[in-house]
């Protein structure tokens, strides 16, 4: 539950606040994990070892991806990084070109 609450805070925000402030993150974050055990138990009594099971249920209910405003922000972020490394590089290069003191 406490990964799930990190997760919450990080990745959806949002509902993170809106849950902690009608007073119910804590029965939230219980109700997915037990939803997570309830789904994992068939799993494991089908021959699937007890990690292969939580891997495949976890973002189901305890990590689910990221509010899409959020998603948005960042990809813009990672666009802005993968736009800017080819200047960067070219201005390493001029600087290593003129002896790198500039």
């Amino acid at each position: 539950m406490s990964q799930a609450q990190d997760h919450w805070k990080e990745f959806q925000p949002n509902r993170f606040k809106a849950l902690k402030k009608a007073g119910k993150l804590e029965a939230a974050l219980k109700e997915a994990a037990e939803r997570t055990y309830e789904e994992m138990t068939p799993l494991d009594a089908n021959g699937f070892y007890e990690r292969e099971a939580w891997e495949m249920v976890r973002e189901k209910y305890l990590f689910q991806p990221e509010e899409a405003k959020l998603k948005a922000k960042n990809d813009r972020k990672l666009m802005a990084i993968k736009m800017a490394r080819p200047f960067n590089s070219v201005e390493r290069l001029k600087s290593a070109l003129r002896g790198g003191d500039e």
